[in-house]
């Protein structure tokens, strides 16, 4: 709270509303000098008030209690921070009034006056473009600067909405519209749940797709400087993936638009470059992993399309060329470093290979292949750096994290191609394995959990109706690494499920000797699971009677005290007595 108070700035204070303090034994709401000062120079401004008479307003409009340590007179000057706010805050309100051609009375469409007339900044196109590019400038240096302060005023006065309604396909501006689209970015590359809904918006997006492909064209035209076209093209991408991230229906309308060029059209082009920039690769991949993955939870909308409208999104991405394109730029990383770009690559792949049709062309392309060999060079890389003490001391923890990365990024797209039954054996105990190194993979990356739940359900997926399978990955010691995760990352229930899908696969088909050895391993794990997740209780019910533990109507509690597991009947349809029920209606 001192930090805060310290800004003397009126959304630092606005955030400080969150916080609450007792007061003479009453919970009010602790705001600040800066804000106090804002509201009783408004109260004098639009309500005409004497500076005495302001201040008495404002008291009361805030309560005089938590205005008690502040200084309750009139402000004696305008601060600096206040009138930046009040430059921020006009620049947002003429992006509007110019867009909308309202700016003729200096009025919004809403009917909100303007801090100064608009009338003199109309002398003619060139004096508002270049007071569009001024009010752009300093809306992005204020982002740039101080991005949680003004970051609030921006969400609050809908900038998003001002911002991306300023974009047109008009010609003569397309520098403003850069300028526009990079400072929109700047927004996006935090942002909340209102700053999503309001870019995430139905009528918006149909805009935005008009005017996306105006300016890619003219990004792709004769005479555009490379790097700026790079930029522009690069730039339009990522508006594109933060308009579609988290929600379904916006995907849908971006990939049913089908005037040519299409979206998918359009990645095709970029990846099929010669020598594409990374940067434009990495954010292409992207997209391509954000269009072909379902949101479960991205809309409560009884309209959203459901989760076949993400298979049928990446059949069309596949009808488009995309895996060739993949593919080429996946070969020119063969002599390139681990970086973010390949883990865009495979991510993008991983989400492609959810069609046996697709799967079978990952394969005769070879790219199954190159997959499995960037995953065992990096293994066995990490290996030999983790071994050498000299290197350990020396080592980046930044590098870790990308090679960690990349290989949860492949263990995910392996994870999808085992849903084939022959691939799955090529991939455990055939010519093509990596079990060994996926387990070693494990060991290594216990810091990433993402990283082992992939692996874990590898696992699950391979030993699933193949027993030469699950034999293999339990004399490789796949068992005890999979207990292991489920240990070290408790609360992360979605690896927990894949635990115990893991080892009732392994159990299925296991020797009664293996099975004793499995239920000693896993039991104790197991019911902890089901004691702590309600979703996984099923899927441990089924491990445990894999191995010989029926334990079909008994329900298993933790202790809030001790976190002991307790083990309680679960009655089913019929079971039990009830002296009040009354089996026939009278």
């Amino acid at each position: 709270m001192d930090t805060w108070m310290k800004t003397n700035d009126r959304a630092a204070l606005l955030l400080l509303n969150l916080s609450r303090t007792e007061i003479s034994d009453r919970l009010v709401v602790m705001i600040s000098q800066a804000f106090f000062d804002d509201v009783c120079l408004e109260n004098a401004e639009l309500l005409g008030l004497s500076n005495d008479d302001a201040v008495t307003e404002t008291l009361q409009q805030l309560g005089a209690e938590k205005c008690a340590y502040l200084v309750q007179t009139f402000p004696s000057e305008d601060c600096l921070e206040r009138r930046a706010r009040r430059d921020f805050l006009t620049s947002l309100e003429r992006l509007s009034t110019m867009t909308d051609g309202a700016g003729v009375d200096g009025q919004e469409p809403n009917g909100c006056s303007l801090n100064q007339p608009l009338q003199a900044h109309y002398s003619d196109a060139n004096d508002t473009a270049q007071l569009l590019m001024k009010d752009l400038k300093r809306i992005q240096k204020h982002l740039e600067e101080d991005y949680q302060v003004y970051i609030f005023l921006f969400e609050a006065n809908r900038g998003v909405e001002r911002l991306a309604k300023h974009l047109s396909d008009d010609s003569d501006v397309l520098h403003l519209q850069q300028q526009a689209l990079a400072t929109l970015l700047i927004v996006l590359q935090k942002p909340s749940m209102s700053l999503r809904q309001q870019l995430q918006d139905s009528a918006l997006q149909m805009s935005l797709i008009k005017w996306f492909k105006a300016t890619w064209t003219k990004a792709t035209a004769n005479g555009v400087d490379q790097k700026q076209s790079d930029d522009l093209r690069n730039n339009l991408l990522t508006l594109v993936y933060h308009s579609c991230k988290g929600n379904q229906f916006v995907k849908h309308v971006w990939m049913q638009d089908a005037q040519k060029p299409t979206l998918a059209n359009l990645l095709v082009e970029t990846l099929s470059q010669s020598l594409p920039p990374a940067r434009l690769v990495k954010t292409a991949c992207q997209l391509l992993t954000v269009l072909g993955t379902f949101d479960d939870s991205s809309s409560t909308n009884r309209n959203d399309p459901s989760i076949a409208t993400s298979h049928s999104h990446v059949q069309t991405l596949y009808a488009a060329g995309v895996l060739n394109a993949l593919k080429h730029v996946l070969q020119m990383e063969e002599n390139q470093e681990v970086n973010a770009t390949t883990t865009s690559i495979i991510n993008a792949i991983r989400c492609l290979a959810v069609h046996n049709d697709i799967v079978q062309a990952i394969v005769s392309n070879g790219i199954l292949q190159r997959v499995v060999d960037i995953f065992q060079k990096q293994v066995e890389s990490m290996d030999e750096e983790r071994k050498d003490e000299a290197n350990k001391r020396e080592h980046s923890r930044t590098a870790d994290i990308d090679q960690l990365l990349l290989l949860a990024a492949c263990l995910g797209f392996f994870r999808n191609v085992c849903a084939n039954d022959d691939l799955k054996y090529k991939l455990c105990a055939g010519t093509m394995s990596i079990a060994a190194p996926m387990i070693n993979c494990m060991q290594l990356g216990m810091a990433l959990p993402s990283l082992q739940e992939h692996a874990i359900g590898t696992m699950a997926a391979m030993a699933l109706r193949q027993p030469q399978n699950a034999a293999f990955l339990i004399a490789s010691q796949g068992a005890p690494n999979i207990v292991q995760a489920m240990r070290k990352y408790p609360n992360r229930s979605s690896l927990q499920r894949q635990g115990c899908l893991a080892i009732r696969n392994l159990a299925s088909r296991a020797e009664a000797a293996q099975k004793e050895d499995l239920l000693a391993l896993t039991r104790e794990t197991l019911q902890t699971i089901a004691a702590k997740h309600l979703e996984c209780q099923d899927e441990v019910y089924a491990a445990l009677r894999e191995m010989g533990v029926h334990q079909a109507h008994v329900f298993a509690v933790q202790d809030a005290e001790t976190g002991a597991v307790l083990l309680q009947e679960r009655l089913a349809f019929g079971q039990g007595h009830n002296a009040n029920f009354r089996s026939v209606y009278e």
